[in-house]
C-alpha cells in the first residue's frame, strides 16, 4: 500500500508546482504575411511624334551619337527589395532570439536598454526573479540568480 502512495503524491506535488507556477506569458501572436507581388504603376505617356518631313533623307550607315548617355541599371546585387526587408523591431527580435539561454548583459550590450522592465520572485530558483523587459516590438523573458540574469525566452508582441 505504501508503495502505491509515493508515486501519487510525487504527482501531485509536480502538478501543484505546476499549477502554482503558471506562465503569465502571453501567447505568440502570428506575425502578419508580408506580400511580395510587384507594385503596378503607369507608364509615362508616349510623346506626340512629329510630322513627317517633306523630304525624307537617305539613312546613313553610320549610327548616330547620343545627345544622353546610356543609362546604367544598378546591379542586382545592390537592390534591395523593401517589400521583403525586415523592419528594425523585427530585426532586433531575430537577434534578440539568438540570445536564448544567454546572459542578459550580452543581449543589452547589442540592443541596448528596453523600454520598460518587471520582475516577480521565480517559483523556478529559490531567491531568484524572474523578469520580463519590454523592447519596441517584443518581450524578452529572464530569470535572475544570484549571480547571473540569464534570457530564456523572446516573443513578439
Amino acid at each position: 500500500m505504501k508503495r502505491n502512495l509515493l508515486p501519487a503524491a510525487l504527482c501531485l506535488i509536480c502538478a501543484l508546482l505546476l499549477i502554482g507556477c503558471g506562465s503569465t506569458a502571453p501567447a505568440a501572436a502570428p506575425s502578419p504575411a508580408v506580400s511580395a507581388s510587384p507594385v503596378e504603376t503607369e507608364a509615362p505617356a508616349p510623346a506626340a511624334s512629329p510630322a513627317p518631313a517633306a523630304e525624307t533623307p537617305e539613312p546613313s550607315t553610320e549610327p548616330e551619337p547620343s545627345a544622353e548617355p546610356a543609362a546604367r541599371l544598378p546591379d542586382a546585387d545592390l537592390v534591395r527589395d523593401t517589400a521583403t526587408a525586415p523592419s528594425p523591431s523585427e530585426a532586433l527580435f531575430e537577434l534578440a532570439k539568438s540570445y536564448v539561454d544567454k546572459p542578459l548583459s550580452e543581449l543589452q550590450a547589442e540592443i541596448g536598454e528596453p523600454v520598460s522592465s518587471s520582475y516577480v520572485s521565480s517559483c523556478l530558483i529559490p531567491g531568484g526573479e524572474d523578469g520580463e523587459l519590454h523592447y519596441d516590438g517584443f518581450t524578452v523573458y529572464t530569470v535572475k540568480s544570484s549571480d547571473a540574469e540569464t534570457v530564456q525566452d523572446v516573443i513578439a508582441d
